[in-house]
């Protein structure tokens, strides 16, 4: 097991590291299916393989992640690592955005904040990320996870869970 990479000091660690919470896959699933996310179809194949290690207690929803190395899901040419954004609209209408960042080939962390630094009180259904009007990357992603025809009415933004 390799972790990618350690998170801060001042991030609360889980050992062992705990499962994914369900919208945490999700927004990792939606994020890389984003066209512009280079090896996006491997690193939506480590998402099984994903744990958290750690995790932000400012009030985002940012999580450090450990993935199992599976070198046939490894991004290949990659030493240095990646992070991509995807943005989106919250329940009250606030901008938010995801960062996903990979390193040597693996997921290693994800950072969900809302534009205005607020915490959040509730978690992001996943589909607001594709929900960006007529963006040809949104629309192409909603075909890859086989949303295209998933409406806003169908959201879910359900209260966070009680650490």
């Amino acid at each position: 097991m390799s972790i990618h990479p350690s998170p801060p000091s001042s991030t609360p660690r889980f050992n062992p590291p705990r499962p994914l919470r369900d919208w945490e896959r999700r927004i990792l699933e939606v994020a890389t299916a984003f066209p512009f996310v280079l090896g996006g179809a491997s690193l939506r194949r480590q998402i099984p393989y994903t744990r958290v290690v750690g995790e932000c207690t400012c009030g985002c929803l940012s999580v450090d992640l450990v993935t199992d190395p599976h070198p046939e899901d490894r991004v290949v040419d990659d030493k240095h690592g990646r992070h991509y954004e995807v943005y989106g609209t919250d329940a009250d209408g606030m901008g938010i955005s995801a960062l996903l960042f990979e390193r040597e080939g693996y997921l290693s962390q994800l950072e969900v904040l809302r534009n205005d630094g607020s915490p959040f009180t509730h978690q992001p259904d996943p589909r607001r990320f594709l929900d960006v009007g007529q963006d040809p990357a949104a629309r192409e992603a909603r075909e890859v996870l086989g949303l295209a025809g998933e409406t806003e009415d169908q959201y879910d933004d359900a209260p966070l869970p009680v650490a």
